[in-house]
């Protein structure tokens, strides 16, 4: 389908500041309030440096327009619809009100395969946060290419069975149950 040999090793470095106004946001989608210490939550990273291309320049899947030049960060996959497929998620120190973000994100991988529902693309994207203090989020980032929906097909349904998360060895975990309202606040919140 195509050499993106070249793409791999590629690094882009965004800038943000964790201000008041995006973790009260974040915390009021989660129903929490703004602890003493200025900590938010983890995940809030989703949130934080952004791509902001003008609506006018994004695709029809939301994500900003294939940038099809031998610069671009990400390779130039022709099949047009782009999804985040996973992430793994290592959180090395929280993020805190006021903090200075970095983060760079790095080309890993891209693999084309073939699947039941036609070619597929995989990008391994590693996502390093850090604060003023240093490292506090590493993720590594699946994203997969698709090829554009049948005419009138059906959303396919989520998998069935029993939550794949295990909580011990955590001292703390809340399970959220996805609702409209939740769902529009994150993707406002990450601007999906």
């Amino acid at each position: 389908m195509g050499d993106w040999d070249a793409w791999i090793g590629r690094t882009e470095t965004r800038m943000d500041r964790q201000d008041a106004g995006i973790a009260t946001r974040w915390l009021a989608m989660l129903d929490r309030d703004v602890a003493a210490d200025g900590v938010i939550p983890q995940a809030i990273h989703w949130a934080l440096c952004l791509p902001d291309a003008p609506t006018a320049q994004l695709g029809p899947d939301g994500h900003p327009l294939r940038d099809d030049s031998p610069d671009s960060f990400l390779p130039p996959v022709p099949l047009p619809r782009r999804m985040w497929a996973s992430s793994k998620v290592a959180f090395l120190a929280p993020l805190k009100i006021d903090d200075t973000i970095t983060r760079t994100s790095k080309v890993l991988s891209v693999t084309a395969n073939s699947g039941g529902s036609g070619d597929l693309v995989f990008v391994e994207v590693e996502h390093q946060t850090n604060t003023q203090g240093g490292p506090a989020v590493r993720e590594v980032q699946s994203i997969v290419y698709r090829g554009a929906a049948p005419a009138g097909s059906a959303p396919v349904p989520p998998p069935s069975g029993p939550d794949p998360f295990d909580p011990t060895g955590w001292d703390a975990h809340r399970t959220l149950v996805p609702t409209e309202p939740l769902l529009f606040r994150f993707s406002a919140l990450t601007f999906n």
